[in-house]
């Protein structure tokens, strides 16, 4: 019995995630053949970070900051909002879905 409701503890904290945004819990995930190809260079904005030290994106579950490189993209830029990405000399931005609400220290 202690097996079985470990088990399921686990399943269910792979599937809840406490820092995404609220939206996120409603996104159905595409299993398809097409969908894994598509996914394979898929960037997934989820958190950005800005201080002093330097600012911090969560792309694809990576921390990362401006320089950075994931799945073969370098991180060029990133602002309050957005996150400015060169691949093969071509520049795209990802964007969050949500604002970034302020915070005071």
């Amino acid at each position: 019995m202690l097996l079985i409701t470990s088990n399921s503890n686990f399943l269910l904290a792979q599937q809840y995630d406490p820092m995404a945004p609220p939206e996120y819990r409603s996104v159905k995930k595409d299993t398809t053949q097409k969908a894994k190809k598509k996914s394979q260079y898929y960037y997934n904005l989820r958190q950005i970070v800005i201080a002093e030290q330097g600012n911090r994106a969560v792309i694809n579950g990576y921390v990362l900051k401006e320089g950075d490189h994931i799945n073969k993209a370098q991180v060029v830029k990133i602002e309050e909002n957005k996150v400015t990405l060169s691949k093969d000399g071509k520049v795209s931005v990802i964007k969050l879905s949500y604002p970034i609400k302020k915070v005071r220290q």
